[in-house]
Parts: structure tokens; sequence; C-alpha cells
């Protein structure tokens, strides 16, 4: 009789499920991971590094962050909430780093995980299931709710 079972890599993350024929051997795995008995836990999908204006903007919303109506006013016109113009004020103005910040928040029609100002303005907004500013989970956390939407 076959049994299905699942890889998790060497990080626990379910990444594929598979049967096994009776007198069959599973598939050799790198070291580190593991073939077990397959159970109902989703597969690990890959974190969205590229959310749209309108995802981030309906995310930040969601989260208490900015209101419904700054959302809607931020991805239709490029309005910004007074949260983001607030955390703005943070940034220096050396270089032109807050206005370089400014055209991005105002103009960007999406929004990349790994920019460096993802960080900046994660460590200035308060995230508000915790009341401290964001961290590298919770901003992973806010990217995996918005490219739901």
């Amino acid at each position: 009789m076959a049994s299905l079972v699942q890889i998790r890599d060497d990080q626990g993350r379910k990444i594929t499920c598979l049967t096994v024929g009776d007198g069959e051997r599973p598939p050799p795995v790198p070291d580190g991971w593991t073939i077990e008995a397959a159970d109902a836990t989703p597969l690990w999908q890959a974190q969205a590094e590229v959310i749209s204006d309108r995802q981030f903007a309906q995310a930040l919303a969601l989260d208490g962050i900015i209101t419904q109506a700054e959302a809607l006013a931020w991805a239709a016109r490029g309005d910004l909430p007074e949260a983001m113009s607030d955390a703005l004020a943070e940034i220096p103005e050396t270089g032109g780093q807050r206005f370089g910040a400014h055209m991005l928040l105002a103009g960007a029609t999406t929004f990349e995980r790994s920019h460096p100002l993802t960080e900046v303005l994660g460590a200035l907004l308060t995230n508000p299931e915790t009341g401290q500013p964001y961290d590298a989970a919770a901003l992973d956390a806010l990217w995996a709710r918005a490219s739901a939407l």
C-alpha cells in the first residue's frame, strides 16, 4: 500500500508531498531535510517580495496604522497618510534622503520588501500588535497579509 509523505527543508518548511509505493524508497534529500508522514500543514510559500501600492495602503489601513480614507487617497492620488508624513519627518534631509523617501512613498506603484526604505519605515512606524516598531518578522507578516489582498 502506498503512503503519503512530506518533505521538510532544513528550516522546517513543508516543501512538497509525494506518494511512495510499497517497497519503494523515498527520493534522496539534502542534509538536514526530512521525510515524514504527511500531515495537514499547508505547503510553504515564498514570501512576496513586491506588493502594489494599493495592497500596501490597504494592509496598513486594516492594521490601523492609517485610516481607510487615507489609504484610498494614497493609492489613488499619492497623498501621504499622516503616519507616513510623521515617519518622513524623522528621516534626515542630508543628501536628499527625505525627499527621495517622500518621492518613493508618494509615487511608487509597487513596494519591495527588500528595499532599504522598508526597514527604515518599519522602525519608524508602530506595530499595533506589539506597540513596538515593526521588526523584520512583523514586516514579513505585513507583506504576506498585503500580498493576499
